[in-house]
């Protein structure tokens, strides 16, 4: 079993930006299973004592290679067969990712050389290791159909261009090629399988909870009491009903969870490593796990749409994951315990986990509750009600009509909807002071209750000459100017 690589952690740029940009990212990489080059420093680079020009060094089909024998340095031995038009490890059932597979052929379907640097390597044979050739990076050796054995041997980067030193069996030049077949090959044969994927949807998702290496609970976001999801819950009234329930209880801001939930969604799990024994804990950094991820689903309905696009839709039971993350492989990838097994998985998919700050994420616009959302809006001593009506319009189209009355009487709800997205777009002026205690007279209260069965009330006591400090159900964590929710 390898050793694990340790490697000097990158930090990361906190923002919703770079939250959402990084989870991008890592969807990105991880369908194209965990691919990683290693860097090291380009070596001396040679003029080339014929002109530079690129070159067909070996043409074949894929029918023509019989297998692949890969030595790389530094990393695990592997053989490759190509079966039936895939390509297998050796006394493996199954074929590899088949992305990986044909970016490994299509390198040597032909293989071919950037540029020649000398048609006589001679001079340069007591030199090998200048190029990486010495003790090559990648020796591979392609067996074809018609009984040729082809040595390719990859070396370093030259400094001029990127491209990589290369030398053939029974070839006397000296070549760059690209960086895609040692891409391709360079790096650990488990990388070759993906793991049995999870389905975390993200409109089942009720509550993720990340805990640190002692069991504490460092943060948690959970969907509002009472409420449920339904076949038409859009992802806008999900996003709007998370509050972040640890280290307070606080309603979370849509923008902070709508990438959390999408990287949820889009995780890709690595290969197994191994199985998880204490023994394999130990190795790979999981004795006491950096942190712990928690994701709930619900009880709810899963959609599926086959080959032919006809979309199907089954109950779908109430689950818990848990990932215990540990050591790092790469700057990229690390090791996590799930299920059972020890697994790689890209860093960049759960960027949230280790590097969010919580108290960011907080919702800094104390009345933006969507209308949809909206049972009842109660502002001091005025109540009003609003309900929403099947009717017929002059074309004979069914729509929906908003009716609002207040203290039971008929309101102009082109009005009330006009003031009430005025209110969701105020914004909170700064965080109040961790020595601040809410006391005092309430200056107003404003209540919010919604078709869900939650109920948010919203007051407003003296801070300052010019600002109010506001309560989300007596949790004072920000003020705003005085004035600035009057309806």
């Amino acid at each position: 079993m390898q050793t694990p690589k340790r490697k000097q952690k990158k930090a990361l740029k906190q923002g919703k930006l770079i939250l959402t940009i990084s989870l991008g990212v890592a969807v990105v990489i991880a369908g194209i299973l965990f691919a990683y080059a290693k860097k090291e420093q380009a070596k001396p680079y040679i003029a080339p004592d014929v002109p530079l020009t690129s070159a067909t060094l070996k043409t074949a089909e894929q029918a023509d290679i019989i297998s692949l024998e890969v030595h790389l340095k530094d990393e695990e031995d592997y053989v490759l067969f190509n079966r039936e038009g895939s390509l297998y490890l050796e006394q493996a059932a199954e074929p590899i990712n088949s992305l990986m597979a044909a970016d490994i052929l299509d390198c040597l379907m032909p293989l071919a050389a950037q540029e020649t640097l000398t048609d006589d390597m001679t001079p340069y044979l007591e030199h090998l290791g200048d190029f990486g050739l010495e003790d090559p990076l990648i020796e591979l050796t392609v067996h074809y159909t018609d009984g040729e054995t082809l040595q390719i041997k990859v070396g370093d980067e030259a400094p001029e261009n990127g491209h990589r030193y290369m030398m053939l069996s029974g070839d006397s030049h000296l070549y760059l090629c690209t960086t895609a077949l040692y891409d391709a090959l360079y790096f650990n044969h488990r990388l070759f399988y993906q793991a049995d994927q999870i389905t975390m949807a993200s409109t089942r998702i009720d509550q993720i909870t990340v805990a640190g290496p002692e069991g504490e609970t460092l943060f948690q976001y959970s969907l509002a009491k009472g409420f449920s999801y339904e076949a038409d819950t859009s992802d806008e009234t999900v996003q709007n009903s998370f509050f972040l329930t640890a280290p307070v209880n606080y309603p979370a801001d849509s923008e902070w969870i709508s990438p959390i939930l999408t990287a949820l969604e889009n995780f890709v799990l690595g290969p197994k490593v191994a199985a998880d024994t204490p023994e394999n804990r130990a190795l790979y950094g999981l004795t006491e796990p950096e942190y712990v991820l928690t994701v709930h689903q619900a009880q709810g309905i899963e959609s599926a749409t086959d080959s032919q696009g006809v979309i199907t839709r089954s109950p779908a039971p109430e689950r818990t994951d848990v990932f215990e993350l540990g050591g790092a492989y790469t700057d990229t990838l690390r090791y996590l315990a799930y299920n059972g097994n020890l697994h790689l998985f890209n860093r960049y998919q759960l960027v949230f986990v280790k590097d969010l700050k919580p108290l960011e994420t907080l919702q800094k616009n104390p009345l933006d509750v969507p209308m949809a959302l909206l049972k009842a809006f109660v502002i001091d001593e005025d109540r009003y009600e609003l309900d929403r009506i099947e009717q017929a319009n002059e074309d004979g189209q069914t729509e929906i009509v908003l009716t609002v009355t207040k203290n039971g009487q008929e309101y102009d709800a082109a009005l009330f909807e006009s003031r009430y997205e005025k209110l969701a777009q105020v914004t909170v002026s700064g965080r109040l002071p961790s020595s601040f205690a809410p006391s005092g007279e309430v200056l107003r209260t404003i209540k919010l209750e919604l078709h869900t069965g939650e109920a948010r009330t919203i007051t407003l006591m003296p801070f300052d000459g010019l600002h109010n400090a506001v309560g989300v159900d007596g949790v004072y964590l920000y003020y705003l100017i005085q004035g600035g929710l009057t309806f």
